[in-house]
């Protein structure tokens, strides 16, 4: 009996050690399963602080972004506006001084305009001060000092309207001899055979002579070369585009014919 009762208190103190073991090591896995739970869990907790950290920071980062672009904006949208402002004020200053130009312009130019009376020729208050350096122009009158001025005028502005007088008066007289010519040819006819030659003389010879400057006392080889030289530079197509310029050339050339022609039978 004491035996089995040994045997069976050694069976029971085993079991109980298993048992207490197995239990113990159940409990150990329960304690670490616990704390992987836990560990986790603060390690989710974590990591969801830190989103929420780097989820505040990039707001704020955001924010602070938006912010400064905002103030940026406000800087460019000031700074539109002042130079908008600026330019509108300088545009109003230019044209206070456009204005003020004018009108110191229209002064004056009324002023210059106003003519006086000098040595027979109307002339403006300007032009008769610059007039005032020449000392040569006491002893001109009429048409003396109105060519002095008409060549003055072709390096001084000032004098231009006196220039283009002259060139006027040049051009009518030039269309009245033209029209001299032609009339003396459609009246007469105008050939260069000595048969009606005589004809052309005895009907209007000096609209001949008029046409190259010339009379029958100043007609020499010369005079005739140089004057016939001026014209073809004045009426040649190539260089005057006029409509009737090819026209007037070719008068130039039959009333040289003619006055070559006058020439050699005067030398002859």
């Amino acid at each position: 009996m004491t035996k089995l009762f040994v045997i069976i208190v050694v069976l029971f103190v085993i079991v109980a050690f298993v048992v207490a073991h197995i239990w113990n090591k159940a409990r150990k896995e329960r304690e670490q399963k616990i704390r992987r739970i836990i560990e986790e869990q603060e390690k989710k907790e974590r990591e969801r602080q830190e989103f929420e950290r780097q989820e505040r920071e990039r707001l704020e980062r955001e924010r602070q972004e938006r912010l400064k672009e905002e103030a940026m904006n406000r800087m460019r949208e000031q700074k539109a506006r002042e130079r908008q402002e600026r330019l509108k004020e300088e545009a109003m200053n230019r044209m206070r001084e456009q204005k003020a130009r004018e009108e110191a312009e229209r002064i004056k130019n009324k002023y210059a305009k106003a003519k006086v009376f000098f040595q027979g020729i109307w002339v403006t208050q300007q032009q008769l001060s610059y007039l005032a350096n020449f000392s040569e122009i006491s002893s001109m009158q009429g048409k003396k000092l109105r060519d002095f001025l008409s060549n003055l005028g072709k390096t001084n502005p000032l004098f231009a309207d006196f220039t283009q007088e002259a060139e006027n008066s040049q051009k009518e007289k030039e269309k009245a001899k033209w029209d001299s010519y032609s009339q003396t040819k459609q009246n007469h006819g105008y050939r260069t055979t000595s048969t009606n030659t005589g004809q052309a003389q005895s009907a209007n010879v000096n609209s001949f002579y008029q046409m190259f400057g010339l009379t029958p006392e100043t007609l020499t080889s010369e005079s005739l070369k140089r004057a016939y030289r001026e014209l073809v530079k004045k009426y040649h197509p190539d260089k005057n585009k006029e409509p009737d310029a090819a026209e007037k050339f070719q008068r130039v050339q039959r009333c040289y014919k003619y006055l070559k022609g006058e020439l050699h039978r005067k030398t002859a």
